[in-house]
């Protein structure tokens, strides 16, 4: 029998806690399912580095750290096009366990080979076979996640739900990243890679309890290859065509297309390079920025009504940006901490903002294929770690950096002058998302 719609049957200190998704069950269980997942994926991006940091040689490590980080990102953005597609067709619970039953076996065949390996060219270029195929979990899951966070709580709580995400997501990344540099002086980066796979169990053995359906499984078997292209081109046609929804993509890509590969991809490098920090002293630096993410993203979780989710928006990229000019500042601990901290807010704040303007904007039809549009936005990002990689082998780091760090906060401060829509957005407090009938609330 189909579950209560919590539209209809919410508990009555809905309106003052920031807290009121968690009593929906199903969200409980998305929600531990995601904090267990991102336990463990810092222990899988660092590790990967500091493996190709530990065996390249002294010419070529920068930008074979790019490379990594290019494949990483150009696997995600070609496993999103589809995954989209596939969150608004088949059953989005399924979708889940596939992506991380995935994961888990991809990260057990990665620690083996980093552990038995040796750094030459074929055990390069299959470690970096492995990155790439490595993206398809985080491709899939993030989007349908987000598309199934509207239809579990219902709308009025959706914001709420979007910020308790990342709120999650946000106190796991301290204590990940905290321990990344220990464990790797302890275990090694083929160990750290090994323990990741426990995230990946502890997600699926919480994600199977769920009593959430997605409707959409019925139309999975006319899917083909054709149909899902039609599919993606819906999505994109969608966003066009939606001012609103158009306007937070292009600033999500810009921000992150010019700011993420620095701070994120070679940001590890820049730290026990530029700096000068140990393994150990990282996890310690890295930590402010998961801090800053958790403030900012519990913060949030107040600020609920979408009418203030534009004027977040640009809050957000403007931090964000203007936290990458501290960040390179200078090549100290004071500048890394100060501007990692601020990253860490300005990304959150962006995020769920920009998350909660799409939820908000799109109806549930096409939901799961705009949200991969925004997660395209940062995989492609992402993907231009190789050419900023290079520039830096060539140029140094030290030199690089500070003028991308100026060019990201002139962007965004000209797009956000340009496309006043995004900073003067508002809504009625009984605005409410486009509705349809396509899945069925869990309880």
């Amino acid at each position: 029998m189909p579950s209560p719609d919590p539209a209809m049957a919410r508990p009555r200190w809905e309106s003052t806690s920031s807290f009121a998704p968690f009593a929906v069950r199903d969200f409980r269980l998305l929600f531990l399912s995601f904090v267990g997942w991102q336990l463990i994926h810092p222990l899988q991006v660092v590790s990967l580095i500091f493996w190709v940091q530990d065996n390249a040689d002294d010419d070529s490590r920068i930008i074979l750290i790019g490379v990594l980080g290019s494949l990483r990102g150009i696997g995600a953005l070609v496993f999103s096009l589809l995954a989209g597609a596939l969150a608004d067709r088949f059953d989005r619970r399924r979708l889940l366990l596939a992506a991380q039953g995935l994961g888990f076996l991809i990260a057990l065949t990665v620690a083996l080979l980093m552990s038995v390996g040796s750094g030459d060219a074929l055990g390069f270029a299959l470690i970096f076979l492995l990155a790439f195929l490595s993206a398809a979990p985080i491709a899939i899951d993030m989007p349908t996640r987000q598309a199934m966070v509207p239809e579990i709580v219902g709308p009025r709580l959706t914001s709420r739900g979007i910020a308790l995400n990342s709120a999650g997501m946000q106190l796991a990344m301290p204590l990940a990243i905290f321990g990344v540099g220990l464990v790797i002086e302890a275990v090694g980066t083929g160990g750290a890679y090994a323990l990741s796979s426990a995230g990946h169990a502890a997600a699926l053995l919480l994600l199977l309890p769920m009593s959430y359906r997605t409707a959409a499984r019925g139309r999975a078997t006319g899917a083909t290859l054709r149909r899902t292209a039609a599919d993606i081109a819906a999505g994109f046609r969608f966003a066009r065509g939606h001012a609103i929804v158009l306007s937070v993509i292009v600033l999500v890509v810009v921000l992150l297309a010019i700011g993420f590969p620095p701070v994120a991809s070679l940001g590890p490098t820049w730290i026990t390079t530029v700096v000068g920090a140990t393994y150990a002293e990282f996890g310690f630096i890295a930590l402010t920025w998961g801090v800053g993410a958790l403030l900012a993203s519990l913060a949030m979780t107040r600020v609920t009504a979408v009418r203030l989710q534009g004027p977040m928006l640009s809050l957000g990229a403007l931090t964000f940006a203007g936290s990458f000019v501290l960040f390179v500042g200078g090549q100290s601990w004071p500048f890394a901490v100060a501007g990692n901290f601020g990253l860490g807010a300005g990304f959150a704040i962006t995020q769920i903002a920009a998350t909660s303007l799409i939820a908000h904007h799109t109806p549930n039809e096409v939901r799961g294929r705009v949200m991969s549009l925004l997660m395209i936005g940062i995989f492609a990002a992402q993907s231009l770690a190789l050419p900023v990689a290079v520039a830096g082998q060539m140029l140094s780091l030290e030199t690089l950096f500070p003028i991308l760090s100026y060019v990201c906060l002139g962007s965004v401060a000209a797009l956000l002058l340009a496309r006043r829509e995004l900073w003067r957005t508002r809504a009625s407090r009984g605005d409410e998302p486009p509705q349809s009938t396509g899945g069925r609330p869990g309880r």
